[in-house]
Formats: C-alpha cells, structure tokens, sequence
C-alpha cells in the first residue's frame, strides 16, 4: 500500500515536471519568434502570511522595487498582520506580527512578532526560472521560523511555483537536509515553542527538509486568479503545544486585485478549514505629482541592427526599467512593429515613450522602419503614436540631431483606426486595457523633450 508520504512526493514530483515542460515550451515558443511574457503585467498578491506566493507557500515574485504593502490573513489558529517593503529590486523585508487565535471576535492568547526576507538570487528569462531564497521569522519568535528556496515561471497564464522548505516549510519530512552533509551545524534540532528568539545560527538547521509547491492561473476576467498549492507546514509545534488537528496539505483559493492597489482572496485549506486575506499597496515613488525615476541609464544604440525580434526580451528589459510593454507584433511584410504602452500616472508621456522605444528597437529585426505604440492607462486606449526608427538611430548615433526632428515626422492618430494585417497569430494573452488621460501626452509639455529624457 502506497503510504502518504509516498503520495506527497509523487505529487510534487508531476508539479516539478509540469514547471520543466512550462520551462521547454516557453524555449520552444521563442525559437519561433512567438511572443512570450517573461516578467508579469499581472498582479501578483501575497499569500496569508504577508510574502507575496500563493495561498499559504510563498514563490520567487518580488513587487516592483519602493513598493510598501500593508495587510491581515487569517488561517486556524494565526491572524497574521504585517506591513512590507520591497527596498530593493531583489530584497523584500516584512515585519509581521502573528497572534494566537480562535476567532476573529477574541483576544489573541498569545503572539509571535517576527521579521522576515525575501532575496532575489535569479531573474527569470526565457529558459529559467526566478529562484528566490526567503527566512520567516529570521529574527523573532521561533514558532513561526522557516526557510526556503522557491522557483516560479511563468508559461501564458500560468505561473507555477515549487520549492524546498527548512523549519515550519520542511515539517512534512519528505528529505533529508542536503546542507548536513556540509556541516553538523545543520544537524541540530528545532525547539518551535522554545521562548528564545530565532537567529542566523537556526537557519536551515534540521534532519529533515519538504516539498511545497502550486500554481496561479489567471482568469480572463481583470484583476482575478485562482490560486492552488500544496505546503509541507504540518504544524507540528501546535499539536505539541495544544493538540491542534491541521487540516489537508492542499489550498484552493480565488484571489482579485483592484485597480493595483487592493487585494484581497478567500478560500479553503483541505477540506475542514477557511482562510482569507486583504492587503492594500502604493509605491510612493508613482504617487500623483510625482515623475518617474528610470533605474539606470538608457539602453546604448546597437551598432548593427538586430538579426531578429525578440519580443521576451523587450518586454522583461523594459520591465527591469519599470515600463510596462505588451502585444506585441509585426504586420505582414514586416517593416512595422506595433506594441501597447501602459503609462503610469503622473509620468511625463513623451519621455515614457522615448525610453520604452530604446527598449523596442534594440531587440527588434533590422528590417522593421517604424514603430508604434498604442497608450493605455488603467481603463481608457488613447492615441497611437507612431514613430520612425532611423529618426532614433540618428539622434542617439549624431548628438547634433534634435530631438525636434523625431517628434516632426512621428504620426500622431487615434487607436481607434484598424492597424495594418499582423504578420501572425500571437501566443501573448491580450491585457486589460489600462486608464489613459490623453491632455497628459497632448498638453504636459509645450516642447518636445530633450535627448536626456528620451
């Protein structure tokens, strides 16, 4: 008889498998110039615990760097409340506070603080994974402490996840720790009741480490997604302190993000057990009356045309600069590119524009002459801009070229006129249009903008 340790395994093994297949066809779709979204433009949302993952594992996803979220979740026997920054492109820091409930009505018996951190090892592209290396409780409460090493890659409207878990994450047992073989040091045992505070000198440390993983598909519907994942938490230190009964290893629940800056999900654990979360977002760096800050210097002009269009890496290139690029195709005789561009609030759209064509022409086949750009933001398409890329080229190649000259031969037209035949179907998903206030482009600036900005 196949025992459910067995069971556990196998079924982490085919989500390992299905993230393999997710990782060979997403190389397949680029060796046929298809269209592949590398970094989301959707939302991704935290898990119960205030990490962002899927109901209660966390994955490889990081939020947009200056981002501060604030939030609750609730699972038998924890209400988490945390606050969260993403200080950094590839460093999250949460400060959490979980408390010992029985209900939401009742006085918390007693409470965990802890801080936690997510760090970024790898991005992801077109042939890997993100790899994210993430403490809970790195210092604070032991009863929380947990490590782990997550993956996540994202395939059309999936975004799988898997990963190995230390402390809370490993408590199903599925493996040995690889690290003891390293040092005795990780050897040592896990007090998860003990009153003494966790530290560096816990991490990673114990016999046995576990499986978890799932997946995020989201729904064709803005804002929603399905989230379904399997933990290796057996909450093992509430049995011995008060004879909990956890429910399944298995989550399922519906997540929706409103207008970027609300989020919320409810759903099951097992078949026993209801959990639910809200949290709210902002990033002060994109708050109204504010410009936008680029994060380096503008990609360098090519010296020779790219062979072919790589439309991944236009998109998860831009993305790394905070611009938000989708759909993109070429018409049938392959001179024209066109592309959606979601402006931020509060950003100047010439200077916008300008960044997020750097982007285009770098990674697009030599022969396309013009490209343009459809502008959306939040729930309103706006003008097409189209703009000539030889009057590019020569601005960035002859410093002498005004920016002037661009701007005199770009075609300025409303998106509402059909676009020429595409070249091919795309395999990109369509994205909800995004609000666009087009006295922003028309009237934020009496003059073109210099080079510098562009």
């Amino acid at each position: 008889m196949v025992s459910q340790k067995s069971i556990h395994i196998i079924f982490l093994s085919a989500l390992l498998a299905f993230l393999s297949i997710a990782l060979l066809r997403a190389a397949i779709a680029q060796e046929n110039h298809q269209t592949t979204i590398i970094y989301s433009t959707y939302n991704q949302s935290p898990a119960i615990g205030g990490f962002l993952g899927l109901n209660t594992t966390p994955s490889a996803r990081m939020d947009t760097s200056g981002t501060l979220r604030a939030g609750i979740g609730i699972l038998d026997p924890y209400l988490h409340s945390y606050i969260s920054a993403q200080i950094a492109a590839p460093l999250s820091l949460t400060f959490r506070q979980t408390s010992e409930v029985s209900s939401l009505k009742g006085d918390a018996k007693k409470q965990y603080p802890g801080v936690d951190f997510k760090l970024r090892l790898l991005k992801e592209n077109i042939y890997r994974p993100a790899i994210a290396m993430g403490v809970q409780s790195a210092l604070g409460h032991k009863r929380m402490a947990g490590e782990y090493i997550a993956l996540s890659k994202r395939y059309d409207n999936f975004d799988f996840t898997a990963g190995l878990g230390w402390g809370r994450y490993g408590t199903a047992g599925h493996f040995k720790n690889p690290l003891t073989g390293l040092s005795s040091h990780f050897k040592k045992g896990r007090d998860y009741n003990s009153e003494t505070p966790n530290s560096p000198s816990n991490w990673f440390t114990g016999e046995d480490i576990g499986l978890f993983g799932g997946v995020e598909y989201f729904l064709p519907y803005n804002g929603f997604s399905v989230k379904f994942d399997y933990g290796a938490d057996r909450y093992t230190a509430e049995k011995a302190a008060f004879g909990y009964s956890n429910g399944a290893a298995w989550g399922l629940g519906l997540a929706y993000t409103h207008n970027d800056w609300l989020s919320a999900s409810a759903g099951i654990q097992g078949n026993d057990k209801v959990m639910g979360r809200i949290s709210i977002k902002g990033n002060p760096a994109k708050w109204p009356l504010k410009n936008a800050s680029y994060s380096g210097s503008p990609r360098p002009i090519y010296k020779k045309r790219p062979v072919r269009t790589n439309s991944a890496r236009i998109i998860s290139d831009a993305s790394q600069d905070d611009i938000n690029i989708s759909d993109i195709w070429i018409n049938e005789d392959e001179t024209l590119l066109f592309a959606t561009l979601h402006l931020p609030e509060g950003v100047p759209a010439p200077r916008h524009v300008g960044r997020a064509v750097r982007h285009i022409i770098g990674n697009t086949q030599a022969s396309v002459e013009k490209i343009t750009l459809t502008l959306q933001t939040k729930a309103l398409r706006g003008t097409r801009i189209s703009i000539m890329r030889p009057d590019i080229e020569k601005a960035l190649k002859n410093k002498s070229v005004s920016a002037n000259e661009i701007w005199q031969n770009a075609i300025i037209e409303d998106s509402s006129l059909k676009p020429p035949p595409k070249k091919q179907k795309e395999s990109t998903p369509f994205l909800p249009p995004k609000e666009l206030s087009v006295s922003s482009i028309v009237a934020s600036k009496d003059t073109p903008p210099s080079l510098k900005q562009i």
